[in-house]
Formats: structure tokens, sequence, C-alpha cells
């Protein structure tokens, strides 16, 4: 492996790891305040006196709530950790959205801090706020209809397709939305869906910290005869609405809706098959070589269980992207109490696909194993029929204007005692390429 050498002090702005070793040693103090509340969402400011290396995660319960610690304990019981460690937010200031609220209703927003081994600290805040009330009824809009028409090829990938059929005297806006049927029936009325649709698609374009008038902007509020919409759907049971938009990007409380209909499995696209139906090397100019690589389909024309990384027996999930035909190996648990012999030891903990550079101390350190980060991005080469994989993520030193970017990526074993090895034969070197065999 190459090394680089930077004697400077170090500063991760991407990769933020939060252990409990790097917090401060006094007490790291959070805060939440109310910035604003609406019918069917509201944004707090979450603020500490830590560090960007303190990570933190919150969540809203409905009505007021004395006992912040235990409706802490009550919703890690319950929620689901690997996703709680993947969304793990650093920065001192933080906006959040806050979304699938009900209007002039009673709700409390909990912070607290967590490292990424999924251990609080800190001090844990609160803040109450009540929604204000709805100003909108909705009404269904006699102009418009909205049908769902099957699968279709669009782009290169396939999609679910959808008609929306406008009266020619209409110039009302609106946006299509689609939402399962489990979900959908845990609603009683059509204000609170609409409302949550609003959110809903609002969260998808904009997420937490755009600025929410861009959002209004969009080509996707539109007033025109008809369209054909192409969307992603997973395998379930639906239905779709056109909701409609005032000119100042508030909920006009019009709609229509479909059918409820099914989505199928799609069909697998000439790239995703290509995949599944070879066995495939990966080499780099160091002669690192994994023979016998094959994939197994997770996701349909989405992602794809990867074999034979490091020649271990372990597979890694590979996201595709069925229109570029692009590959992406993101940061994931690769499998729990994983056992391996380690120097005539038999070692079990958890098994991780994380980065590797080289840090201050000219020594091998590691990404974050709680960042949702695509550490390795393989572009298809249609003239080779191979892919070529590099990283965009980088190590920034930030006082002297210098980066770096990762090395490669590897297996990373986590030991039930707090160790962490890094296991032969499984890390390679960037850049590196797929090829058949």
């Amino acid at each position: 492996m190459k090394k680089t050498n930077i004697l400077i002090f170090l500063t991760l702005f991407i990769l933020s790891a939060c252990t409990e070793d790097e917090q401060e040693s006094n007490e790291v103090i959070f805060k939440v305040s109310l910035t604003e509340a609406k019918d069917y969402s509201a944004t707090v400011t979450i603020t500490h006196n830590g560090t960007n290396r303190n990570c933190y995660y919150g969540f809203w319960v409905s009505g007021s709530k004395d006992d912040i610690q235990g409706e802490i304990n009550k919703y890690l019981s319950k929620a689901d950790k690997s996703k709680i460690l993947s969304s793990l937010k650093n920065q001192r200031k933080k906006v959040v959205s806050l979304s699938g609220l009900k209007p002039t209703s009673e709700f409390t927003y909990i912070v607290f801090g967590i490292n990424e081994d999924g251990e609080l600290y800190g001090v844990p805040d609160a803040v109450e706020f009540k929604t204000t009330e709805r100003q909108w009824s909705a009404v269904i809009n006699e102009n418009w209809a909205i049908k769902y028409l099957g699968d279709a090829l669009y782009n290169n990938g396939y999609y679910s397709k959808f008609k929306v059929n406008v009266n020619k005297i209409s110039t009302d806006h609106y946006f299509v939305f689609e939402c399962d049927i489990d979900t959908y029936n845990t609603f009683t009325n059509e204000e609170d869906f609409i409302g949550y649709a609003i959110e809903e698609f609002k969260k998808e374009h904009i997420g937490d910290d755009e600025n929410e008038q861009d959002f209004w902007l969009l080509e996707d509020f539109l007033a025109i005869e008809s369209i054909y919409y192409y969307h992603y759907l997973d395998p379930n049971d639906y239905i779709a609405y056109a909701i409609g938009v005032n000119p100042d990007g508030s909920p006009s409380g019009l709609y229509v809706k479909s059918e409820p209909f099914s989505v199928k499995e799609y069909k697998a696209t000439k790239g995703f098959d290509n995949l599944l139906s070879n066995e495939w090397k990966i080499t780099n100019n160091e002669d690192v070589t994994y023979n016998n690589i094959r994939f197994e389909k997770l996701k349909v024309n989405q992602s794809l269980l990867m074999y034979g990384w490091g020649n271990h027996p372990f597979p890694i999930v590979v996201n595709y992207n069925q229109n570029s035909r692009n590959i992406t190996i993101p940061t994931q648990l690769v499998k729990e109490n994983a056992e391996f012999i380690i120097d005539g030891t038999t070692v079990v903990g958890d098994l991780y696909m994380q980065g590797w550079y080289m840090n201050i101390k000219d020594e091998l350190d590691l990404t974050s194993k709680s960042s949702d980060l695509n550490l390795a991005k393989g572009k298809f080469i249609e003239e080779a029929d191979a892919y070529g994989f590099y990283t965009t993520i980088k190590i920034t030193y930030p006082a002297f204007g210098v980066e770096q970017s990762i090395g490669g990526i590897t297996y990373v074993l986590h030991s039930n005692d707090g160790s962490r090895t890094i296991l032969g034969r499984s890390y390679i070197e960037f850049p590196f390429a797929m090829i058949k065999m």
C-alpha cells in the first residue's frame, strides 16, 4: 500500500468518527429549540458545546414528556439500531425538519448524544411545541385523473408508469405521490394524508438543509394537459395521488387518487443481468486479485450481493444504477458475530466494510463504520464490458488546505473485546478494475 505522511494536525470533516475516547473531557451538553411549527411539520435547531466529532440523534414523540431519559430508553428499545447509527449528526449547530405531524397537536422533540458504538453520553435535551391549525380542506378535483399503467422501460431502466390527465380548462398545479397501502391505511382522513404526502415529497427533494423556497420552484409542480411519470417502486400494493399546490407553495387541498394497484417485480435490465450471469475478477496495479467474484440478486435493478471479496465467504451489498449501469460499494455491516482464526486464536465480532487511509502518524486508519458513505464507485466501461473503481471520499486537513483521498477499502473485524482487525487478503488499493473471468 502506498503511504502518505502528512505531519499536520488531523481534522476530519467528511469522515467524522464518533468514538468515546475522542469526546471532550468536559461533559457535552445538548440543546434544542423550536425554530418554526406548522400544521403538518416543524423545524428545530440543535446545538451543543462539544466538537464536530460529537455525534447525536433526535426523535419526536406525541404529547408532553417529563422523563427525557425514560423516553430515550423506550425509543432505543424499539428502534432499529443500525438505522440510528447510520443517521447520526455531528454539526455543532443543525436545523432539522420534522414531518408526519398533525395539526393543533402537542409534540416533544428529544436530542441525545450517542457514539458510533451505540453508547450514550452527554446531557440530553427536549423541546415541547404545538402545531398550528390547518388552513385548507381536501377537495376532489374533477378536472384531474391519475392511473397506474404498469411497468415500462425508461432511460435504460424499468420503472412504474403513471398517466395524469388534466382537463384543458384546469390551471391548478399538482405533483404525483405514491404510498404503500399499509401506510395509507394509517390515515383516517384525506387532509392528514395530503399533509403527510407534502412533507414526504419535500423531504425527498430538499432534505433538511436546503432552502424551502427553492423547493416550490421545482418543475415537479405542473398544470399541463397530460403527462407520464416513471417512478421506481418496490414490489408492494400502492395508491397514487395527484396533490394540488398553490402558486405560493401552500397546499391547495385539491387532489385526485388512483385505484389501488400492485407493483410486481420488474424485469432485469441487460446490465443487471450481465452482472448476474457472469463470473468476474477484481484486480489492481499492485497485483491484488480476487477471482471467482459472483453476484446474486438482492433487489432487481437496484442492488446485489457480491461474493468473493478478499476470497472470504461473506458477501457485501453492492448498489446498482440501472440507468448508467454504474455500481457502488457503501460502508456496511457485513456479518454480525463473525468468527475468524487470528494468530491461532478464535476471534468473534462484527465484520464491516470500511475505507482505509494513512493517518498523521503514517499508520493505517479507518473511516467511520457508522457513516453512510459510498466508499467505492464502479464506472461501467462499455467498450471493455468492465468496471473501473475509484473513490471521491477525502480526508481533509483544513488548517493547511490539504486533502487526500482514502487509499482503498477492506473488511474490518470489530471484535467483542473492543479491538479491530483488518483481515488479511481483504484490502485493496484504488484504482482497481472488475473484469470478466
